[in-house]
């Protein structure tokens, strides 16, 4: 018996939306969706990002608009690498990662995580919804508290000094 396809469509204002870290995410496709990863759209204010970090999938980052840098754990040791609009960085499961925003302006990804499930948990539960993408600002980090217990729960671990708040 073959399986039921099912197309999904969503359009660019749809998505559930949250602020995870200071950054925004919308969620493109997802567990809801009937599959097992996740693809979001993320929205970083200038030097916003995460510390460096492991997690349990693969990630591929597109730059929609914007400059950031990626630092990447790899044989040689750590690489640093900029990307602009058009560029891609693949980042292997459970590889030392972070980014920052190097643009003096909010900066955009698409984000795809081949292990989604995981991932999206963790956003979920570390993230605030946000109710108009439009207006969003970002507040910054969330207590440090949710944020281990979010790690923990989820399967990332960070590599560098733990986030302050």
């Amino acid at each position: 018996m073959e399986a039921a396809h099912r197309v999904v469509h969503r359009s660019g204002s749809e998505g559930a939306v949250f602020e995870v870290g200071g950054d925004m995410i919308t969620f493109k496709g997802s567990r809801e969706d009937g599959v097992g990863s996740l693809f979001l759209e993320l929205v970083s204010p200038p030097g916003g990002g995460p510390p460096p970090h492991t997690d349990p999938s693969e990630e591929l980052f597109y730059v929609l608009d914007g400059e950031f840098e990626f630092t990447l754990s790899g044989p040689a040791g750590l690489a640093s690498v900029r990307a602009s609009r058009g560029d891609s960085v693949v980042v292997p499961k459970r590889a030392v990662h972070t980014y920052h925003n190097a643009g003096k302006a909010n900066g955009r990804l698409l984000v795809f995580f081949r292990e989604g499930e995981r991932m999206q948990g963790f956003f979920e539960e570390l993230g605030d919804p946000v109710s108009d993408p439009v207006h969003w600002t970002s507040s910054g980090p969330p207590p440090r508290e949710r944020v281990i217990a979010a790690c923990r729960h989820h399967g990332v671990e960070f590599a560098g000094p733990a986030p302050k708040t």
